[in-house]
C-alpha cells in the first residue's frame, strides 16, 4: 500500500489508498509509529502537491493524525518537509478556492 502511494497514480487510487493510511493513523500511537517506520510520511507529503483537493485535504488529516501522536512523530514530519508543503497551500498564488478549504479545514483542528 505504501509503494502505491509513493507513485504517480489516480486521484481516486490515491484517495482510496489514502484513507486506510488516514483511518490507520487515527487509531493508535502502535499504528502512527508503525506507519511511520514503513515510511508513510514522504509519500503523504508528496500528496499535498495534488491537484485534487479531496487529497491535499485526507494528506492534511493523515499527517495531523501523526502529529498529534506526540513530538516524537511530529518532528519526523517536519523533518520530512511537510511545513514547506503546508505553507505553499496557503500562499497567495494558490487558488483562492483551495486557499479557503484548506483553512476551513485547518480551523477546525482546534
Amino acid at each position: 500500500m505504501l509503494y502505491f502511494l509513493s507513485l504517480n497514480c489516480s486521484s481516486e487510487l490515491s484517495l482510496n489508498l489514502l484513507g486506510i493510511v488516514c483511518n490507520i493513523s487515527a487509531t493508535t500511537s502502535e499504528n502512527s509509529k508503525f506507519l511511520v517506520e514503513k515510511g508513510i510520511i514522504a509519500p503523504t507529503v508528496a500528496l499535498l502537491d495534488s491537484p485534487h483537493l479531496v487529497v491535499v485535504l485526507l494528506a492534511i488529516r493523515t499527517l495531523a493524525n501523526l502529529i498529534q501522536d506526540g513530538p516524537e512523530l511530529g518532528n519526523r514530519v517536519m523533518e520530512e518537509g511537510a511545513i514547506a508543503s503546508l505553507l505553499k497551500l496557503v500562499q497567495p498564488n494558490a487558488s483562492v478556492l483551495n486557499q479557503r478549504y484548506i483553512t476551513i479545514y485547518f480551523e477546525s483542528w482546534h
